[in-house]
């Protein structure tokens, strides 16, 4: 979210804050799947399990399956 429409966020609700997480831009390699794979999974596989534990990581997210 850009900057103007967060500030109109916490302008309308006075008693309330957010926060914002920026993650860094990460592109898999081979020893990304070398070290993450698990037996039967599929390259995406990987990708997207590891990418959606690192967001509720720091989100504070509880995942549910």
């Amino acid at each position: 979210m850009d900057g103007l429409p967060h500030y109109m966020i916490c302008a309308a609700l006075p008693f309330s804050f957010a926060s914002r997480i920026e993650l860094p831009i990460f592109r898999p390699n081979e020893y990304f799947f070398k070290t993450h794979m698990r037996e039967g999974e599929e390259k995406w596989q990987t990708y997207a399990r590891v990418i959606r534990d690192l967001i509720a990581e720091h989100g504070d997210f509880e995942l549910v399956n």
